[in-house]
């Protein structure tokens, strides 16, 4: 992503208590507010691109707690209320902390 745009507020989450990044700097310095998944290619237009900060880095599947359920870190941009998931080019859904759907 620091190739392709320098400005950084969309990656900080209105929704939690995140500092704004300073604009032009990579993102690799610094500490955003989702989970993004790098690697998709064109033809992957229903997979997820992003995700409000998880509870971990490791993947998840179906019925798997993403989203912090007592409000406490981490995975906690809307305290214990989920989280949203951004489709590349479907929208985005909000989902309960425990992950209620396949994708992939």
């Amino acid at each position: 992503m620091p190739r392709y745009t320098s400005v950084t507020a969309p990656f900080i989450c209105p929704g939690s208590k995140d500092k704004p990044l300073p604009e032009g700097e990579p993102l690799e310095k610094h500490r955003i507010s989702y989970a993004y998944y790098m690697g998709w290619k064109t033809s992957d237009s229903n997979q997820v691109l992003m995700t409000d900060r998880q509870v971990d880095s490791l993947p998840k599947v179906q019925g798997q707690i993403t989203f912090s359920s007592n409000g406490k870190k981490p995975g906690n941009n809307h305290h214990r209320y989920g989280g949203n998931y951004l489709f590349s080019m479907a929208g985005s859904r909000w989902v309960p902390p425990q992950r209620r759907f396949r994708w992939g």
